[in-house]
């Protein structure tokens, strides 16, 4: 089918774009855009239409949609201001308004084909000839090119190799994106099998090392491999552009290695080798090696990129064997997976005292302990500062030492800032821009510094690396809530679930988002089977604390407070308080001990937080951008800035008060952006237009008992209509409560 519209004519069969009967070169993206608001010409096309057609359900960002709308208009000559052909309808989507006709060919390119048949027979004798010609010269130099790359090739090896370059012309410029895959998982302990798994391990290390290619990190390759998924599907979930696969056959005593690697677009082979290697070598660590340093130069030759040199740390075969089985542990998630994980990796230290990746995968574990596993910080925090001091030692600008430095400081530094943690990150990224953990934890110091659009670059760029890490799909899910972009975090969450169905992260994430709407109900079976298959999940408990605070359930949520003072905070609400001393625990929490007094009506130490805790500073920055669910919290604090008629509360008040310009009472779409409206006419003594966002929340289902226990919330209790419209809400949590009442005994 061909459909034109003005001199355009956009050939579906064929993937082709042309003006006047000339083909015009447009990016594939652009082409399936058009693709769909031109055959759905007259309909409306939805932001998640687009998103379906064009990216396969792949999570993207709304400016990447614009950014290919932008595009797509600039090649049918049309603009956001005249839009003569695309129109955009906002809150809706686009739509194709330009006439279009619907052929089966095209008449220009018709009529040529037609003058073409009717050219003198002798210029078709002589085209042959031509051809004949083109060909012997291509098979010369093909010849030469491959006897080339034999020369190249690892001269321990014997072996054959083939090289595909005829797609040189179609390598994309930008950073590609690359997986390297074992031969197979039916039975690790297969020494082929091993041998396979080493090597691609080695690969990707290697690999990580070449300029301008994103390496899919080791934990997603084989966590999607595993799955014995087909080309396409592999395709995507890992978003990939090319691929390296290897088989491993033992045979006559020779161990006969085949690797390949393999493009996307239209599954070529761009380059091949067979590596043959004597069953009898000693050391096949080495040989391992060996070949994934000769398949890393190769790839990278194939794809134009440029290798830095490989120095590989080689340490002993069953050190190499548990520091495997330690980050298969670590990727399980589960306390007793991780504390057994932190032996493995102590055992490879004790015997590797200088191998760094060891160090970095321990740290990783106290600290995947402490967020996700019920780990104490009193315990933590001790270990994680003794291994960045090792790290630091060993090589302190490394990757691995930077973002471990970067992170501790986060939670420990006394001279925290954000600028110092994000400089960290990025020297680490430049020492290794596939160093997927520093993406992720630069975006995570993005999110502390109220920079959402920054978090959110972050999280994408570390998913280039880490396709289908739970974790790190979570972040970016929760920073698109965060910034009022529901659709993609919902489509986030739900590809983070389909991709990691096991994962307690995954799992939690969605949950925590669907709390923060109408569907609570859906959030607390979720939570509550987690937490039934993973009793420690600090992530399980921490949601369902804030989920019984919203239903007015508080002693279920000080059962389920993973913390001191989100304890101490619901032991307020429901009347029963005991302050201790000191708190142990030092990761900034949704309410700390400061909102913990201040809801006993002592705003002091609240006060004293705003004006001298120097991490609390960034709030008052004119380029901090309040997140969406810290809206109550920034509210209470203008309420006790105002107390104190200090400078900064009318700082902060315009912050909120730009946030929600143009805001309708019917555009909250999700609970905190209900609480913000509400509290910020409660600070500006527009009661009337309070109660009025109350009631538009109970239209839409949400509820959220517990804010009205917040001192400057409460000040509406007094407003006539509040009493109907808190009972109305407070119907809905009763039946909830009454579901979910049960509290199991300590």
């Amino acid at each position: 089918m061909i459909f034109g519209f003005g001199p355009f004519q956009l050939d579906i069969q064929r993937a082709v774009l042309r003006k006047d009967g000339e083909r015009i070169n447009v990016e594939p993206q652009i082409l399936s855009l058009l693709e769909l608001l031109v055959s759905r010409h007259g309909e409306m096309v939805s932001r998640d239409d687009i998103v379906e057609f064009v990216w396969k359900g792949r999570a993207i960002s709304q400016s990447a949609i614009d950014s290919r709308i932008r595009s797509a208009r600039k090649v049918i000559g049309d603009d956001g201001r005249r839009q003569r052909l695309i129109k955009t309808y906002t809150h809706q989507g686009f739509k194709f308004v330009g006439a279009v006709e619907e052929m089966e060919v095209c008449p220009l390119i018709e009529a040529q084909n037609k003058q073409n048949n009717e050219e003198p027979l002798k210029a078709n004798r002589k085209f042959p000839v031509k051809i004949l010609a083109a060909l012997l010269f291509l098979t010369i130099m093909g010849v030469i090119l491959i006897g080339y790359q034999l020369m190249q090739a690892n001269s321990l090896f014997s072996g054959t190799e083939t090289t595909n370059v005829a797609d040189n012309a179609e390598r994309p410029v930008n950073r590609r994106s690359i997986a390297v895959f074992p031969a197979k998982f039916d039975d690790p302990e297969l020494d082929t099998t091993k041998f396979s798994i080493g090597m691609a391990e080695e690969t990707i290390s290697f690999l990580g090392g070449v300029q301008g290619i994103n390496v899919v990190s080791r934990q997603a390759s084989f966590a999607v491999g595993r799955k014995n998924l087909s080309a396409s599907e592999l395709i995507e979930a890992l978003q990939i552009d090319y691929r390296v696969e290897n088989t491993c056959e033992l045979y006559n005593g020779i161990l006969s290695v085949s690797v390949q690697l393999i493009g996307s677009e239209n599954e070529n082979v761009l380059w091949a080798k067979r590596y043959d290697i004597p069953a009898s070598t000693l050391d096949m660590q080495q040989a391992q090696i060996d070949i994934a340093k000769n398949v890393s130069l190769n790839v990278a030759n194939a794809l134009g990129a440029s290798a830095s040199s490989f120095s590989p740390t080689i340490i002993a075969a069953e050190s190499y064997k548990l520091f495997s089985q330690g980050q298969d542990l670590l990727e399980k998630g589960t306390r007793a997976d991780i504390e057994e994980a932190i032996k493995k990796f102590r055992n490879v230290i004790a015997v590797e005292p200088e191998y760094m990746l060891a160090y970095a995968r321990l740290f990783d574990s106290y600290w995947e302990g402490w967020i996700y596993a019920g780990f104490s910080i009193d315990v933590s925090m001790p270990e994680m500062q003794k291994i960045v001091r090792q790290m630091k030692a060993l090589g302190p600008n490394t990757p691995e030492a930077l973002t471990a430095e970067a992170m501790l400081l986060q939670v420990d530094g006394q001279d925290f800032t954000a600028e110092k943690a994000i400089d960290l990150f990025d020297r680490a990224i430049a020492a290794n821009p596939n160093y997927a953990l520093a993406h992720k934890e630069r975006a995570n110091a993005y999110s502390e510094s109220g920079r959402p659009k920054e978090e959110i670059a972050a999280f994408e760029d570390a998913l280039k690396i880490d396709p289908v890490d739970p974790d790190i799909m979570a972040g970016l899910s929760w920073a698109h809530f965060q910034s009022n972009d529901l659709a993609s975090a919902n489509a986030i969450a739900r590809r983070n679930i389909r991709w990691n169905p096991d994962s307690v992260i995954a799992k939690t994430a969605l949950a925590r988002i669907l709390l923060h709407t109408s569907d609570i109900e859906k959030s607390a079976e979720i939570l509550y089977k987690v937490l039934a298959e993973q009793p420690g999940s600090y992530a399980a408990k921490y949601n369902l604390h804030q989920l019984h605070k919203r239903l007015g359930n508080y002693k279920a949520a000080i059962h389920y407070a993973p913390m001191d003072t989100m304890r101490d905070y619901a032991s307020v609400l429901s009347g029963d308080i005991k302050l201790p001393e000191q708190y142990s625990a030092t990761l900034p929490e949704y309410y700390a001990s400061q909102q913990v007094y201040y809801m006993l009506g002592d705003n002091e130490p609240l006060y004293k937080y705003l004006k001298n805790y120097k991490a609390a500073s960034y709030i008052f920055k004119a380029d901090y951008k309040i997140p969406l669910t810290d809206m109550p919290r920034t509210i209470s604090e203008v309420d006790v800035l105002r107390k104190y008629k200090d400078k900064l509360a009318d700082k902060v008040l315009q912050k909120l008060v730009t946030y929600f310009k143009g805001y309708e009472v019917t555009d909250c779409k999700v609970s905190p952006e209900c609480v913000g409206m509400m509290g910020l006419y409660i600070l500006q003594g527009d009661m009337d237009a309070a109660i009025s966002i109350l009631k538009r929340a109970n239209e839409a289902g949400f509820i959220f008992i517990d804010i009205f226990e917040i001192p400057i919330f409460a000040t509406l209790k007094n407003h006539p209509d509040y009493n109907a419209e808190w009972q109305r809400m407070d119907a809905r949590a009763k039946i909830l409560r009454q579901r979910f009442s049960d509290v199991p005994q300590k």
